[in-house]
């Protein structure tokens, strides 16, 4: 038998962290473009039957397709998802197969509960998943994002422009929005599905 010569990654990591991926500037830009799409309630890839989606998920979603105005969100997100899959993950990546997730919690308790973003349907071609902090970490109480790393939730960075990415397998959740408004950006890289 032969193998495929492939290099190794640099490291190998369940989360890269990205800063100032984004400048104030753009995230402010990121946020006008979302707030003036059609604004509707988060869903659930595979709802429990019997129990209302706002207890695993409560916050308000809006769709950014690739547009002159969104150019330059999808390019700099493919840069660096290119970049952190090359030096810690090695998947085999196509690109955006949706568009990207534009993310509003309020306080009253927005969350998503533990989850993952890989799964049935369409998802199962997620690879890597893009969490971008959009609003400034002063302006809101809560709102977390925490990924399970060995098992205990970890709090990941909440500076404005930060993106952050991980396996779509990984678990992750939005801890209750106690005050403000906490604005994130979503995006999944696809590629073949695991196996």
């Amino acid at each position: 038998m032969r193998l495929f010569a492939r290099k190794a990654p640099k490291e190998i990591a369940s989360l890269a962290t990205a800063t100032n991926l984004f400048s104030t500037i753009e995230c402010d830009r990121i946020i006008e473009l979302g707030s003036r799409l059609a604004q509707a309630s988060a869903g659930l890839m595979k709802p429990t039957p019997g129990v209302p989606i706002e207890q695993k998920r409560k916050s308000e979603v809006a769709w950014i397709n690739p547009s002159p105005d969104s150019d330059f969100i999808f390019s700099r997100l493919e840069r660096i998802a290119t970049e952190v899959n090359d030096n810690s993950f090695q998947f085999s990546l196509m690109g955006f197969g949706e568009p990207l997730q534009f993310t509003t919690y309020r306080r009253g308790g927005d969350h998503y509960g533990w989850h993952q973003d890989i799964g049935p349907g369409v998802t199962r071609f997620r690879k890597l998943s893009i969490v971008v902090q959009l609003s400034d970490p002063t302006s809101y109480r809560g709102g977390n994002l925490e990924l399970s790393l060995e098992g205990k939730p970890a709090i990941v960075e909440r500076a404005r422009g930060t993106g952050l990415v991980f396996p779509a397998w990984q678990l992750h959740r939005v801890t209750p929005l106690e005050d403000g408004v906490r604005h994130s950006l979503v995006a999944w890289i696809t590629g073949e599905p695991f196996r």
